[in-house]
């Protein structure tokens, strides 16, 4: 039931959103690859792509991502390829502007990440948010609202009703360049200590019409990690961007 209601309401407002007239949209792809060979050897891949859908009251967006690195060892004499990235992450958001300053949104995302031991984690829900600024030059706002996580890791699965609060800054510093960053807090409803913190910084700057170099950090906190692994990931990507 749970699940039915969200789907039904990401459905509805999706629908909403494509049916009116765009003023504006924007398509970014991105990719990035190191290697490293000598006293140590690794690959890292990283590869995204966004969307995002303008109308005059309404916004819809879409961004992805998903990062794959691995290093080479040396095991009992024999050379070995250990994995030490492969994480990927889909979220889809629809907002529409009920006055001035305030909106309302429905977000879905849906995560996955190996090394920490999230097989798969699903958060769906709507919510209120807050323009304290929006223009050409700058949107800022605070929103919050509640959703449902599917939580499925090595070792156990849940699913529970949390709060969610985030914060988003699109801040263009010139014709070329833009910095974006956003910070969500989710929070189990029942048990206090169950939360999670995603936090992203990006920096990106036009080279061309369509090419351009971005630069991105992202930091997610989990209080309550599985057995083993660390509370806290810290990811710092760079690659190029081709927008269109």
């Amino acid at each position: 039931m749970k699940k039915t209601l969200i789907s039904t309401l990401l459905l509805t407002l999706t629908s909403f959103l494509f049916s009116q007239e765009t003023n504006g949209a924007s398509y970014t792809a991105n990719v990035g690859v190191t290697f490293t060979e000598g006293n140590s050897n690794t690959d890292q891949i990283n590869v995204g792509f966004d969307v995002q859908k303008v109308t005059e009251d309404a916004e819809l967006s879409l961004t992805s991502f998903y990062n794959y690195g691995r290093s080479t060892k040396t095991r009992e004499g024999e050379e070995v390829n250990v994995t030490n990235l492969n994480k990927g992450k889909a979220e889809l958001k629809g907002s529409h502007v009920i006055s001035e300053d305030m909106y309302a949104y429905i977000s879905l995302s849906i995560e996955k990440d190996d090394i920490a031991g999230i097989e798969r984690r699903v958060a769906a829900g709507p919510g209120l948010g807050h323009y304290f600024r929006r223009d050409d030059i700058m949107t800022f706002s605070v929103e919050g609202g509640g959703v449902w996580v599917f939580e499925e890791r090595d070792d156990s699965s849940d699913d529970y009703a949390a709060l969610r609060i985030a914060q988003n800054l699109k801040w263009k510093l010139s014709e070329g360049a833009e910095i974006r960053q956003e910070i969500e807090l989710i929070a189990d409803i029942e048990e206090e200590e169950n939360y999670f913190i995603n936090a992203k910084l990006l920096a990106e700057a036009t080279l061309t019409a369509s090419l351009g170099l971005r630069v991105e950090v992202r930091d997610n906190y989990n209080n309550l990690p599985g057995e083993g692994k660390e509370q806290n990931d810290v990811t710092i990507l760079s690659g190029v961007t081709v927008s269109w």
